[in-house]
């Protein structure tokens, strides 16, 4: 079985979502554009939900036959520069 690997490196002035190689482009760069949770709700305390989101928007109209569906995470880790 195959994994991805999903990592979010939050800075001061960015947060960076990057999807299989931590040296690869960002795949959605989230910039830091003015103060208040409103524009930056990183400065709030964050929680991690891990969910397996189907359709919307992005995703496009969902083809009930490919359900029941499941996710499998092999590890989760948080990091914190001191």
């Amino acid at each position: 079985m195959s994994y991805w690997l999903l990592a979010l490196i939050l800075i001061a002035q960015a947060a960076i979502f990057l999807i299989n190689q931590l040296d690869s482009d960002p795949h959605y760069p989230y910039v830091k554009l003015g103060a208040g949770s409103a524009s930056w709700p990183f400065d709030n305390p964050q929680y991690l939900l891990l969910n397996l989101a189907i359709g919307g928007d992005m995703g496009g109209p969902v083809d009930n036959s490919i359900f029941p569906l499941q996710i499998e995470v092999d590890d989760v880790r948080a990091y914190q520069k001191l």
